[in-house]
């Protein structure tokens, strides 16, 4: 069964365990082709994760969605200040 036809859900779980970097751009790439509120929101919810490989995910997932414009361009570089502004701080302490 082709990417295409698998449910947004499904290649999220598959970026959690992907085994080679082919897979896992194969998987992003999909993702981007899906610029709608669910893959966003799902892909939101990751990048403030407090485990790093789904921090990862969204961001990559959130970088790319869509094409020209970019979906929800606003709150995506929001979110990129807010996190950069949370690990500087971090660091700091």
């Amino acid at each position: 069964m082709s990417r295409k036809n698998w449910a947004s859900e499904k290649i999220f779980n598959r970026l959690l365990n992907n085994k080679t970097q082919k897979a896992y751009w194969d998987n992003i790439s999909e993702l981007r082709k899906r610029p709608n509120p669910t893959v966003f929101k799902k892909a939101y919810e990751f990048a403030q994760s407090d485990f790093d490989k789904q921090k990862i995910i969204g961001l990559d997932v959130l970088q790319q969605l869509g094409f020209n414009p970019r979906y929800n361009k606003k709150q995506t570089v929001e979110l990129h200040f807010e996190l950069l502004e949370k690990k500087t701080i971090k660091q700091c302490s």
